[in-house]
Parts: C-alpha cells; structure tokens; sequence
C-alpha cells in the first residue's frame, strides 16, 4: 500500500521495478525502479541508465518521496 501511487506508472509500462527492500528492522522501506527509456549518452561511450528510488517509513520517521538516480 505505501507504494501504490507509483502503480499507474508500472501498469501503463512507464517503469518496472528492479529490487525492493527494508531497512532499520523493517521500519524503513524501498524499491528501485528503472525508467522504460533509452539510456542517455553524456559522453562518447558512457551512458546513463535512468533508474529511480522510491522510499518509505512504517514508524512515521520518514515521510514518502522518491530520487531519481
């Protein structure tokens, strides 16, 4: 449930989830997601996969958001 504003983004395949995980005894939550894009080329031969983390507490310590990567 902490997570499903983000469902509307993997339903219409904007995104798919690469890994998931909880920190702090299971008080902190994240998921990592990759964008269904192209990767960027920032200089001949070095590109950027555009990934993103979306986090979570169940203790109130945190509030939720999400970084892009």
């Amino acid at each position: 449930k902490a997570f499903e504003p983000f469902a509307p983004l993997i339903d219409r395949g904007l995104i798919e989830l690469e890994a998931g995980g909880s920190l702090r005894e299971g008080k902190r939550a994240w998921l990592l997601g990759k964008y269904k894009a192209d990767a960027v080329e920032v200089v001949p031969g070095d590109t950027i996969l555009p990934y993103f983390v979306m986090y979570t507490s169940h203790d109130g310590s945190l509030r939720m958001g999400y970084q892009n990567t």
